[in-house]
């Protein structure tokens, strides 16, 4: 039989002793005590023992009443009781620096109160949105962004059975081109396999340093120009030597084989030992017939005077009977007389 108490011109209060306990017993069967008015409890501690518990308010407000400018105990967030394990905190926590331009300190921590501030514990999760702007990772200490637990993770930034061929395309598509996201974060592993597959089969065709006036070292290949191969040496943007498959050419001086010549028309070859030192040939000299292959014919076959010192060359023989020549710095020339000859003039003259 239902039963009713109704006070309509007064408040109603219940009081026991000090100390004392108040309990509504709606008897075995978990009945309902209904509150429909605001329920204000002004003790010290509140505890719900119900295993479901339902709340229509969309905003659950803690460290109500807070006074201080941020939350005067440094802390404030939900604590989950883990049984014989240590409890878990998900708060915000005042003293966090903070490390973006213009904001103010203090950040949501997760973590495990095992002594002190405790160990962090992780957030899993498949989607930060920062709203456009930096996310930033790490602002201290010297941690590192890591994909441990993963299985092969730098093997779905880039396949390197394309990169030796060329044929890896960094613009994305799938197309079996040796990417799987032009966005996709490498891992260390990851740069270090993608740069030894490439260096493997593709290699600089260039090296330079400088900006205004290079400095470099190049190939040119005859599969990419149709002009004979080479490898050019340029120093301040001018080329000084270059290596052909039959010859080199450095600095004016061209060497094919056992030959060594100029490579410029009409100029000297000069070689020079500074100081003291001596020119030396440590095998047999030999003077070829002037003019050589490429010398313009001279009348007679011989070259100008020379206007520092002596030129030796070679010709037909004459009444000298050696072929072998000189002109000086006078325009005196002549044919250096053979031993015989020189018996016989002895005599007749």
């Amino acid at each position: 039989m239902s039963k009713f108490l109704r006070i309509p011109y007064g408040d109603y209060t219940i009081e026991t002793r000090d100390g004392g306990v108040i309990l509504l017993n709606t008897g075995n069967e978990n009945g309902v005590v209904r509150v429909t008015g605001d329920l204000i409890v002004q003790g010290n501690a509140t505890t719900v023992q119900s295993e479901n518990m339902t709340v229509r308010d969309n905003i659950i407000v803690v460290n109500h009443g807070e006074s201080g400018a941020g939350i005067t105990l440094d802390t404030a967030g939900i604590r989950v009781d883990r049984g014989t394990n240590a409890d878990t905190f998900m708060v915000f926590d005042e003293n966090i620096a903070n490390v973006i331009p213009g904001g103010s300190d203090g950040a949501f921590r997760l973590y495990i109160a095992d002594g002190g501030s405790g160990s962090l514990k992780g957030l899993q999760t498949n989607h930060i949105n920062t709203g456009g702007t930096d996310l930033y990772l790490i602002n201290n200490g010297t941690g590192v962004i890591t994909v441990t637990g993963t299985t092969d993770y730098e093997d779905k930034i880039f396949t390197y059975a394309d990169i030796a061929t060329g044929a890896i395309d960094l613009t994305g598509g799938d197309n079996n081109d040796g990417v799987v996201d032009p966005d996709t974060v490498p891992n260390t592993k990851a740069i270090v396999d993608y740069v030894n597959s490439y260096f493997a089969g593709v290699f600089q065709d260039r090296i330079e340093e400088g900006t205004l006036t290079k400095t470099y070292v190049e190939t040119i290949d005859r599969e990419e120009t149709g002009d004979p191969s080479l490898v050019q040496i340029g120093i301040d943007d001018v080329v000084v030597s270059e290596f052909y498959e039959d010859r080199a050419e450095i600095q004016g001086i061209r060497i094919s084989d056992t030959k060594i010549e100029s490579t410029v028309s009409n100029s000297d070859l000069t070689i020079s030992a500074p100081g003291t030192g001596t020119v030396r040939i440590n095998d047999t000299l030999q003077l070829n017939a002037t003019p050589a292959e490429d010398d313009l014919l001279l009348e007679p076959s011989a070259p100008d005077d020379s206007s520092a010192g002596l030129k030796l060359y070679v010709n037909v023989p004459k009444f000298g009977d050696t072929g072998l020549y000189f002109v000086n710095s006078f325009d005196r020339r002549d044919e250096i007389i053979s031993n015989n000859k020189s018996m016989v003039y002895s005599m007749i003259f």
